[in-house]
């Protein structure tokens, strides 16, 4: 449901240039009645038909970094299941999609910290730059199961846990992106 004059679009298949972000961030101020279609991936067994998508909280924390009384949304499906692969590992997820007004959105601050840590991007804290660098944005308070629908559900491989071991990676020095240039590829140690 995303309107054909959203330059969210045009942010989402490519990198996103400073010009497409300005359009995206006048277009956001102009239309806080616009609708922008995002997605939220959480564990199969969650009763999100039941309760909605509820905030974040100190007992429903799958990320040390995610500020509490928040649901979190990427613009992309896949990103959405990726990260509730990476909350719920080795569980069945379901990704929801979700039509939101552009007023009821709020930056991702989580992911501009992201931004400017590890991408070493200069991004602000404005909802423009949440959606075209961060990829997403958050809603404040729980977000009703009547709004939701279910994009798929991602069963995982059985195969692909056989015989996982999991490992740790570390650089020496700075975290900067020289530290995880091609050139000082940081060793993997098995713990």
């Amino acid at each position: 449901m995303i309107e054909s004059n959203n330059p969210l679009a045009e942010v989402a298949t490519a990198e996103a240039s400073p010009e497409a972000v300005l359009r995206l961030a006048r277009w956001l101020r102009a239309n806080p009645d616009g609708w922008v279609r995002l997605y939220h991936g959480t564990a199969a067994h969650v009763p999100v038909a039941n309760q909605g998508l509820l905030p974040t909280s100190t007992r429903r924390r799958n990320s040390l970094q995610s500020r509490s009384g928040y649901v979190s949304f990427s613009i992309f499906p896949g990103h959405a299941e990726m990260f509730a692969l990476l909350a719920f590992p080795r569980r069945s997820v379901t990704v929801y999609g979700v039509d939101l007004r552009v007023r009821e959105l709020v930056p991702d601050l989580d992911q501009l910290r992201n931004q400017r840590a590890w991408a070493e991007r200069c991004v602000k804290p404005t909802l423009a730059h949440s959606l075209a660098y961060g990829h997403g944005a958050q809603v404040k308070g729980a977000v009703s199961a009547a709004r939701l629908f279910a994009v798929r559900t991602v069963v995982p491989s059985r195969g692909a846990t056989i015989g996982y071991q999991p490992s740790v990676g570390f650089a020496t020095g700075s975290p900067s992106r020289a530290a995880l240039d091609a050139a000082s590829r940081p060793s993997r140690v098995a713990i």
